[in-house]
C-alpha cells in the first residue's frame, strides 16, 4: 500500500527518504490486517465496532473473539482469555453504575 502524498516531502518517495514513516509503504499488519477482515471487507472488525458504537471494552472483547485461530492458531486459548478479561472488566464497570 503506497501513501498518495507524504506530508513532509510532498510526494511518496520511499527510496529518497527511507527513514520517513509517511514515505514508506504501510504494512498490512498495521492497517486492515487479514485476520480482522481486511480493508476491502465491509465486515472488517473495526468497521463493525464503529458502526455499532460498541466502545473500548466490547470492541476489544470481540476483537479477540473475531481473530481466534486466525492470527496465530497457537494462541487460541490466550485470545479467548483476553476476550473474557475485557468482558469481565466491562461487567465490573456496569455493575458499579
Amino acid at each position: 500500500m503506497k501513501n498518495a502524498k507524504c506530508l513532509l516531502h510532498g510526494s511518496y518517495d520511499a527510496a529518497s527518504y527511507p527513514s520517513c514513516p509517511t514515505c514508506q509503504p504501510v504494512p498490512e499488519a498495521v492497517h486492515h490486517p487479514s485476520h480482522y477482515g481486511g480493508a476491502d471487507n465491509p465486515y472488517e472488525h473495526i468497521k463493525v465496532v464503529n458502526a455499532l458504537g460498541w466502545g473500548y471494552h466490547i470492541g476489544n472483547c470481540t476483537k479477540y473473539l473475531w481473530r481466534v485461530g486466525l492470527k496465530d492458531p497457537s494462541k487460541l486459548l490466550e485470545d479467548l482469555k483476553k476476550a473474557r478479561w475485557y468482558l469481565d472488566e466491562y461487567i465490573k464497570l456496569m455493575e458499579k453504575k
